[in-house]
């Protein structure tokens, strides 16, 4: 697929929905949602700002606008659910098929 960047979970859902007319997170809660794009965000900090939350982290997880400046914390619990929750995912995607 030309312009995957699944880094951003909002890109990911566009894409699937115009290229394929499925929406990956369509039995995902809001939740769920937010876990995954601060996981991902997190991941993003500590490969592009050093591991330092951003403006651009803020604008995506806006409830996290406390730790702007502040070094990005990711515990084994955060991964685990996140990973649980794109298995999920994965999951209801094959199912589909």
């Amino acid at each position: 697929m030309e312009d995957a960047r699944f880094q951003n979970i909002d890109h990911t859902r566009r894409l699937f929905k115009s290229k394929a007319g499925v929406d990956i997170l369509a039995n995902t809660t809001v939740e769920q949602i937010r876990l995954l794009k601060r996981v991902f965000e997190k991941r993003h900090v500590h490969e592009h700002n050093e591991g330092v939350i951003s403006e651009r982290y803020v604008q995506q997880i806006p409830e996290d606008a406390a730790l702007l400046g502040q070094r990005a914390q990711l515990s084994i619990e955060e991964l685990e659910a996140a990973a649980s929750v794109l298995r999920d995912i994965l999951g209801r995607l094959v199912k589909s098929r």
